[in-house]
């Protein structure tokens, strides 16, 4: 084992890996279970989810999708659910 693995596990505790822990959790929550994340754009769009949660989709899927979501749920998703995955 290198000197930087043994200096980067000393750097690891539990106390912060349950820090990180927490804090994911918490964000997980926001945005998938609250009106200022994912479920308050499905009530917007009437259903329509967006392409984070799609994988393998072509290119025709996407335009349907960013069809579906209107306006309305492109600048919500912008606005309100991109600044907190970045």
């Amino acid at each position: 084992m290198g000197p930087n693995m043994k200096n980067c596990k000393q750097r690891i505790t539990w106390k912060k890996a349950l820090w990180f822990t927490a804090l994911f959790a918490m964000f997980y929550t926001i945005i998938n279970y609250t009106g200022v994340g994912v479920a308050g754009l499905l009530q917007i769009t009437n259903g329509a989810n967006i392409l984070d949660f799609e994988f393998g989709y072509t290119a025709s899927r996407a335009y349907d999708l960013l069809a579906a979501l209107g306006n309305d749920g492109r600048s919500f998703y912008l606005m309100k659910i991109l600044p907190r995955i970045v």
